[in-house]
């Protein structure tokens, strides 16, 4: 077995009408049963470094330098930059495999995930169909899927996300590969299903002599895989070297400042709101104390007054069930949760995917219908109110969701964007709508100039300030933030929380924190309520539940939290894979 299986020099990557180099001399070494960590924020070149090895770039972009795939025979190493078409269509898959961020868009929806993996063996080894098959049913297996059989069979639609990344994953091994680059795995499940990807990966590693290559912005799951790391800011290496050199004694800034943004248990929030955005203290104060007064000029449904019942809880919510489907096939979503927010409360919803977080906040805000209970906001049961009184009820309620990219619309301009509540709600003019859009920009952290842009044109902390600025430019008692900051990159994740906790505090509204990061949930939450399964198992103030969890499943969620330390996070791992969630 050669000392490298991938030895990569010099890689410079440049794109048509860009003055600055994407990759600008990139350097890295994969060795077999060593997993290397390509870190970075957005920006920095880790994806399109990956991306530049397997001949994934657009024809815009001009790719030099060397990436050497040695020969498991002895023979020459394969030069993979400036290969053929032919060449790395031979190698993708079979020697070199690639698991993506979200398998979701990866896969094709069209067929089942069992034909897919089947496919790759069939077009790279020539096996019959049904040898393939008996082989991706193992790989299903392998990857610790309890019932092969039933996600062999199903569509890519049918699964959750942490399983439909394990059946990506056994896709990503069936050829054996010498490399496997994995491009961001986790950051779109919770920290238990992340927990179990990243232990999935570490024993292919292993137990296949796999050279990995991760490409991450979160130095948590760094912590808890790598054995080598290489830091790139703006498409240049600034720090290399082994896990605990890096994260012991980090010569680099840049790395330091990405090491301080990871929320941690037990630390508390440091980084400032204006960190990022341009927009001073001063004027981002200014424009908060803009968007306190109410609004005039005929606000419709009575819009303008705010004048609540103090005695009332933002939100009381009892014995709330949720059933998806019916007959047979009906799905319990929801099972008998009652819970209370508070005015001016932080609370968090807790959980795995699938747990019912997002079903409980979309029935809040009237995008899911409940099957029975009560949904109370400031002591009115929104369940049983229709047209006006509900959309009066409703313009209350702002939402911050996990993605901006799909929450916003890619043909309205960013104020357009801020301003559609005001739009629907009120009877502002044109005019006025678009000068109280720009408050919101301001109290949240983004600069002006952004006003008439697209989405596209902004970076995605950006787009997550416009989220948070259409929010709360109706001035809501509550505001619910579904997974605000879960697909930021760490250092702007601790920007926008810092953004959302100062303006919680500055206005006053009540916010229903969604999460699945406990850490989050500490520098945020006063109150937590966990859920599995629909139902609650634990829910009491935010200190206690971290502190002296009752619940083993609260306690696997505490464990399942990376944390930037590589010697304590291998204890989390141990303690983590002993706690039995069935």
């Amino acid at each position: 077995m050669p000392d490298e299986v991938l030895a990569v020099s010099d890689l410079r990557v440049a794109f048509a009408g860009s003055a600055a180099d994407a990759v600008d001399g990139v350097e890295l070494r994969l060795v077999p049963g060593q997993v290397t960590a390509l870190v970075g924020e957005s920006g920095s070149g880790k994806s399109v470094s990956a991306r530049a090895l397997l001949g994934l770039l657009p024809e815009s972009a001009q790719v030099s330098g060397s990436a050497e795939l040695a020969d498991q025979s002895g023979r020459e190493p394969l030069q993979l930059l400036g290969a053929s078409r032919k060449l790395l269509n031979q190698v993708r898959g079979a020697r070199v495999a690639m698991v993506f961020q979200e398998p979701i868009t990866a896969l094709n929806p069209l067929l089942r995930i069992g034909a897919q993996i089947d496919e790759i063996m069939m077009v790279h080894e020539g096996i019959p169909r049904a040898q393939a098959r008996a082989r991706s049913l193992e790989l299903l297996a392998e990857v610790s899927l309890r019932e092969p059989e039933r996600i062999y069979q199903a569509y890519p639609h049918q699964v959750s996300g942490g399983q439909l990344q394990r059946a990506f994953i056994a896709m990503a091994l069936a050829c054996r590969p010498d490399v496997l680059i994995a491009d961001e795995p986790t950051t779109a499940l919770d920290m238990t299903a992340q927990a179990t990807i990243l232990q999935l990966l570490r024993e292919a590693a292993h137990a296949r002599n796999l050279g990995v290559l991760l490409i991450t912005h979160d130095m948590g799951v760094v912590a808890d895989l790598a054995d080598q790391v290489i830091v790139l800011q703006q498409g240049k290496v600034v720090e290399a070297g082994p896990v605990e050199q890096v994260f012991y004694q980090p010569q680099a800034e840049y790395t330091r400042r990405l090491l301080a943004s990871v929320p941690r248990l037990g630390q508390a929030l440091t980084v400032a709101p204006s960190s990022s955005g341009g927009v001073s203290d001063a004027a981002a104060a200014a424009a908060v104390q803009a968007l306190l007064d109410p609004v005039r000029d005929g606000a419709e449904d009575g819009a303008e007054d705010r004048a609540e019942d103090g005695s009332a809880p933002a939100v009381e919510i009892e014995n709330l069930t949720v059933i998806y489907g019916s007959g047979s096939g009906a799905t319990r979503a929801v099972n008998q949760v009652s819970l209370r927010l508070e005015q001016g409360e932080v609370l968090a919803l807790v959980g795995e995917s699938g747990s019912g977080k997002s079903t409980i906040s979309a029935t809040i805000y009237g995008q899911v219908r409940a099957s029975s209970g009560q949904v109370k906001l400031a002591g009115t049961n929104i369940l049983q109110l229709r047209g006006r009184a509900l959309r009066r009820s409703l313009s209350r309620i702002g939402v911050v969701f996990q993605n901006p990219a799909s929450a916003l619309n890619p043909r309205r301009t960013v104020v357009e964007s801020i301003a559609e509540p005001l739009r629907t709600h009120t009877k502002l003019s044109p005019a006025q709508r678009r000068e109280r859009a720009l408050q919101a920009m301001l109290a949240a952290r983004l600069e002006t100039a952004y006003a008439d842009r697209y989405p596209h044109e902004l970076s995605g902390g950006q787009r997550q300030r416009v989220a948070i600025a259409r929010a709360i430019v109706l001035r809501p008692s509550l505001v619910i933030a579904d997974e605000p900051t879960s697909a930021l990159d760490v250092s702007v994740q601790a920007q926008v929380l810092a953004t959302l906790q100062q303006l919680q505090q500055e206005m006053g509204f009540a916010c229903l924190l969604i999460t699945h990061d406990l850490a989050v949930v500490e520098q945020l939450a006063e109150r937590v309520v966990v859920l599995k399964q629909g139902e609650v198992v634990e829910a009491d103030t935010t200190t206690t539940v971290l502190a002296q969890p009752e619940s083993p499943y609260t306690q696997r969620l505490l464990d399942a939290v990376p944390v930037p330390d590589p010697r304590v996070q291998a204890q989390r791992r141990a303690r983590f894979a002993r706690h039995d969630l069935s």
